[in-house]
């Protein structure tokens, strides 16, 4: 299977709310938006609308598609993903962005009140589509992989379903839409690029599988399924659940599916001496290349 790589970017134009669905996390949001939340809008914007994700669309839209983790971006090029350094710190972006800016800019629990969201909702965090300090457009960035196997005009076709998304767990009243700014195809003459403009970290498209190489230590940029570490030699950072009792396709979990972990984006990775390769699924989360 070989691939098109395309570097994304959405403006934020209303509160986006990507939840933990746990008690102690009941109305936090991530900070960034994973490959599956993408996918499954995608996949509902593909389909006639309001009619829920159809399963045959899905279906298609896993095989033949590949979502990274967005991260949020304050002028639509530079994410603001989050770095765990060895001292235990941790910043956002290249910028090295603190915690504390971070949140005061880009999050907000107020954002949802101007919303009729019922009882019990109005004081959950949201992604706010303005920056709260400097009232400038917030964005987020990514990769989008397209198989080259899927039919070219069919695919195409439904690549502009992009232009209007809903996304994370509260869509009322238009919440949680993002609207696309630019779908940039990566020209390349071996299908890899640096992975985010990072020194030492890759996104390959050359072969069946699309893949994050590290040849430097540096930051996750997506879930890494917890496991197998023969392929690097260290790993330092925090495992969390990356659906919950519900998962991003509002499907009932069993308690053995919601219970797997995953490395968190920003988890700092030491690859090994010919470095790390992880194959990147089709909802952005990570898995370690096992050998053959």
């Amino acid at each position: 299977m070989s691939w098109k790589a395309y570097f994304t970017a959405f403006a934020v134009h209303s509160p986006v709310h990507v939840g933990y669905h746990n008690v102690s996390h009941a109305h936090r949001t991530r900070y960034y938006v994973p490959g599956g939340n993408m996918m499954s809008a995608f996949a509902s914007a593909i389909d006639v609308p309001g009619k829920g994700i159809n399963a045959e669309i899905l279906r298609e839209v896993k095989k033949y598609f590949v979502f990274s983790t967005f991260f949020v971006s304050r002028n639509g090029r530079d994410p603001l993903f989050p770095v765990l350094t060895e001292e235990g710190d941790l910043f956002y972006g290249k910028e090295r962005l603190s915690l504390w800016d971070f949140t005061n800019q880009f999050i907000s629990a107020k954002e949802g009140r101007k919303y009729d969201l019922g009882q019990g909702h109005s004081d959950l965090e949201f992604i706010v589509p303005e920056n709260n300090v400097k009232k400038t457009q917030n964005y987020l960035v990514g990769y989008i992989f397209v198989s080259d196997n899927g039919g070219e005009d069919r695919l195409s076709g439904w690549l502009r379903s992009l232009r209007e998304l809903y996304i994370g767990e509260e869509t009322v009243n238009r919440m949680g839409n993002v609207q696309l700014m630019f779908l940039e195809k990566i020209v390349s003459d071996d299908n890899k690029t640096p992975f985010f403009s990072l020194e030492g970290i890759y996104l390959d498209w050359s072969g069946e599988r699309v893949k994050a190489v590290y040849e430097k230590t540096g930051p996750l940029l997506g879930y890494l399924k917890a496991g197998d570490g023969s392929s690097f030699v260290g790993i330092y950072g925090v495992q969390e659940s990356t659906e919950g009792r519900i998962d991003l396709l509002k499907n009932v979990m069993s308690a053995d599916e919601a219970s797997g972990k995953c490395w968190v984006p920003g988890t700092l990775v030491r690859p090994g001496e010919k470095g790390s390769v992880f194959i990147m699924g089709y909802d952005g989360i990570l898995m370690v290349k096992t050998k053959g």
